[in-house]
């Protein structure tokens, strides 16, 4: 993260104090714990939560917490008073989880999940470093890819994270991110074949695909020309 002083944050991070009167109800995952995480507060559709942790198990389990809480980052804990770090553009429900993990709450650990959830989590695995977390439920999740859910169907639009795009970039995502290459080549094949460009955005069999919005592989969606 390069040199930082003790006025820089850490990316997506916020210390300004909550609206204590908005402020949500305290969840202990830890009874002992010395860190409150307030998250998900300016994400949209999103229900804030607000965590007690043991910042020694979150800095164990990723280098970017590791840098964030215990580095020079705004975020360290303070000389005095409570030791809170807000995240507001987080999810709350996809970061519990590796919380729930790191804290070894294994029984709230699903043991299957839809696929837009499994984006969620692996995009929070890459923010934070946190993929060797997920080894052990790899397997059982991955079943979701090879789910035959029809595009626009009432499965796909109650995801969890609401991606804009259609249900075969999602799955070519979490495809990408687990490594299988088999499904990535066939969802490949089918944006190549039924995408089109409609004035300056792209579509995929009715649905608008958000160049620099979808959730990964990186450059993989080029923008319309």
């Amino acid at each position: 993260m390069g040199d930082s002083t003790a006025d820089e944050r850490a990316p997506d991070a916020a210390v300004s104090p909550p609206n204590e009167t908005s402020r949500p109800a305290t969840t202990v995952l830890d009874p002992d714990g010395d860190l409150l995480l307030h998250v998900g507060a300016e994400l949209a559709g999103a229900k804030p939560s607000l965590l007690r942790v043991c910042s020694a198990s979150m800095r164990r389990a990723s280098p970017v917490w590791k840098a964030m809480l215990f580095g020079s980052f705004a975020e360290a804990k303070p000389t005095h008073g409570d030791w809170t770090v807000h995240l507001p553009d987080d999810n709350p429900e996809t970061l519990r989880l590796f919380l729930d993990l790191i804290h070894g709450a294994f029984a709230n650990v699903p043991q299957t999940v839809s696929l837009a959830y499994l984006c969620g989590i692996l995009i929070v695995a890459d923010k934070f470093d946190l993929c060797h977390l997920l080894k052990p439920f790899i397997n059982s999740w991955a079943e979701v890819l090879k789910a035959k859910v029809v595009p626009g169907s009432d499965e796909e639009q109650g995801s969890l994270l609401s991606f804009t795009g259609s249900f075969h970039v999602q799955r070519l995502y979490a495809a990408w991110e687990l490594g299988c290459n088999a499904l990535v080549t066939k969802d490949v094949v089918h944006l190549i074949y039924n995408a089109a460009k409609v004035g300056t955005s792209l579509h995929s069999q009715g649905s608008l695909i958000e160049v620099g919005h979808h959730p990964g592989p990186p450059d993989l969606l080029g923008k319309p020309s």
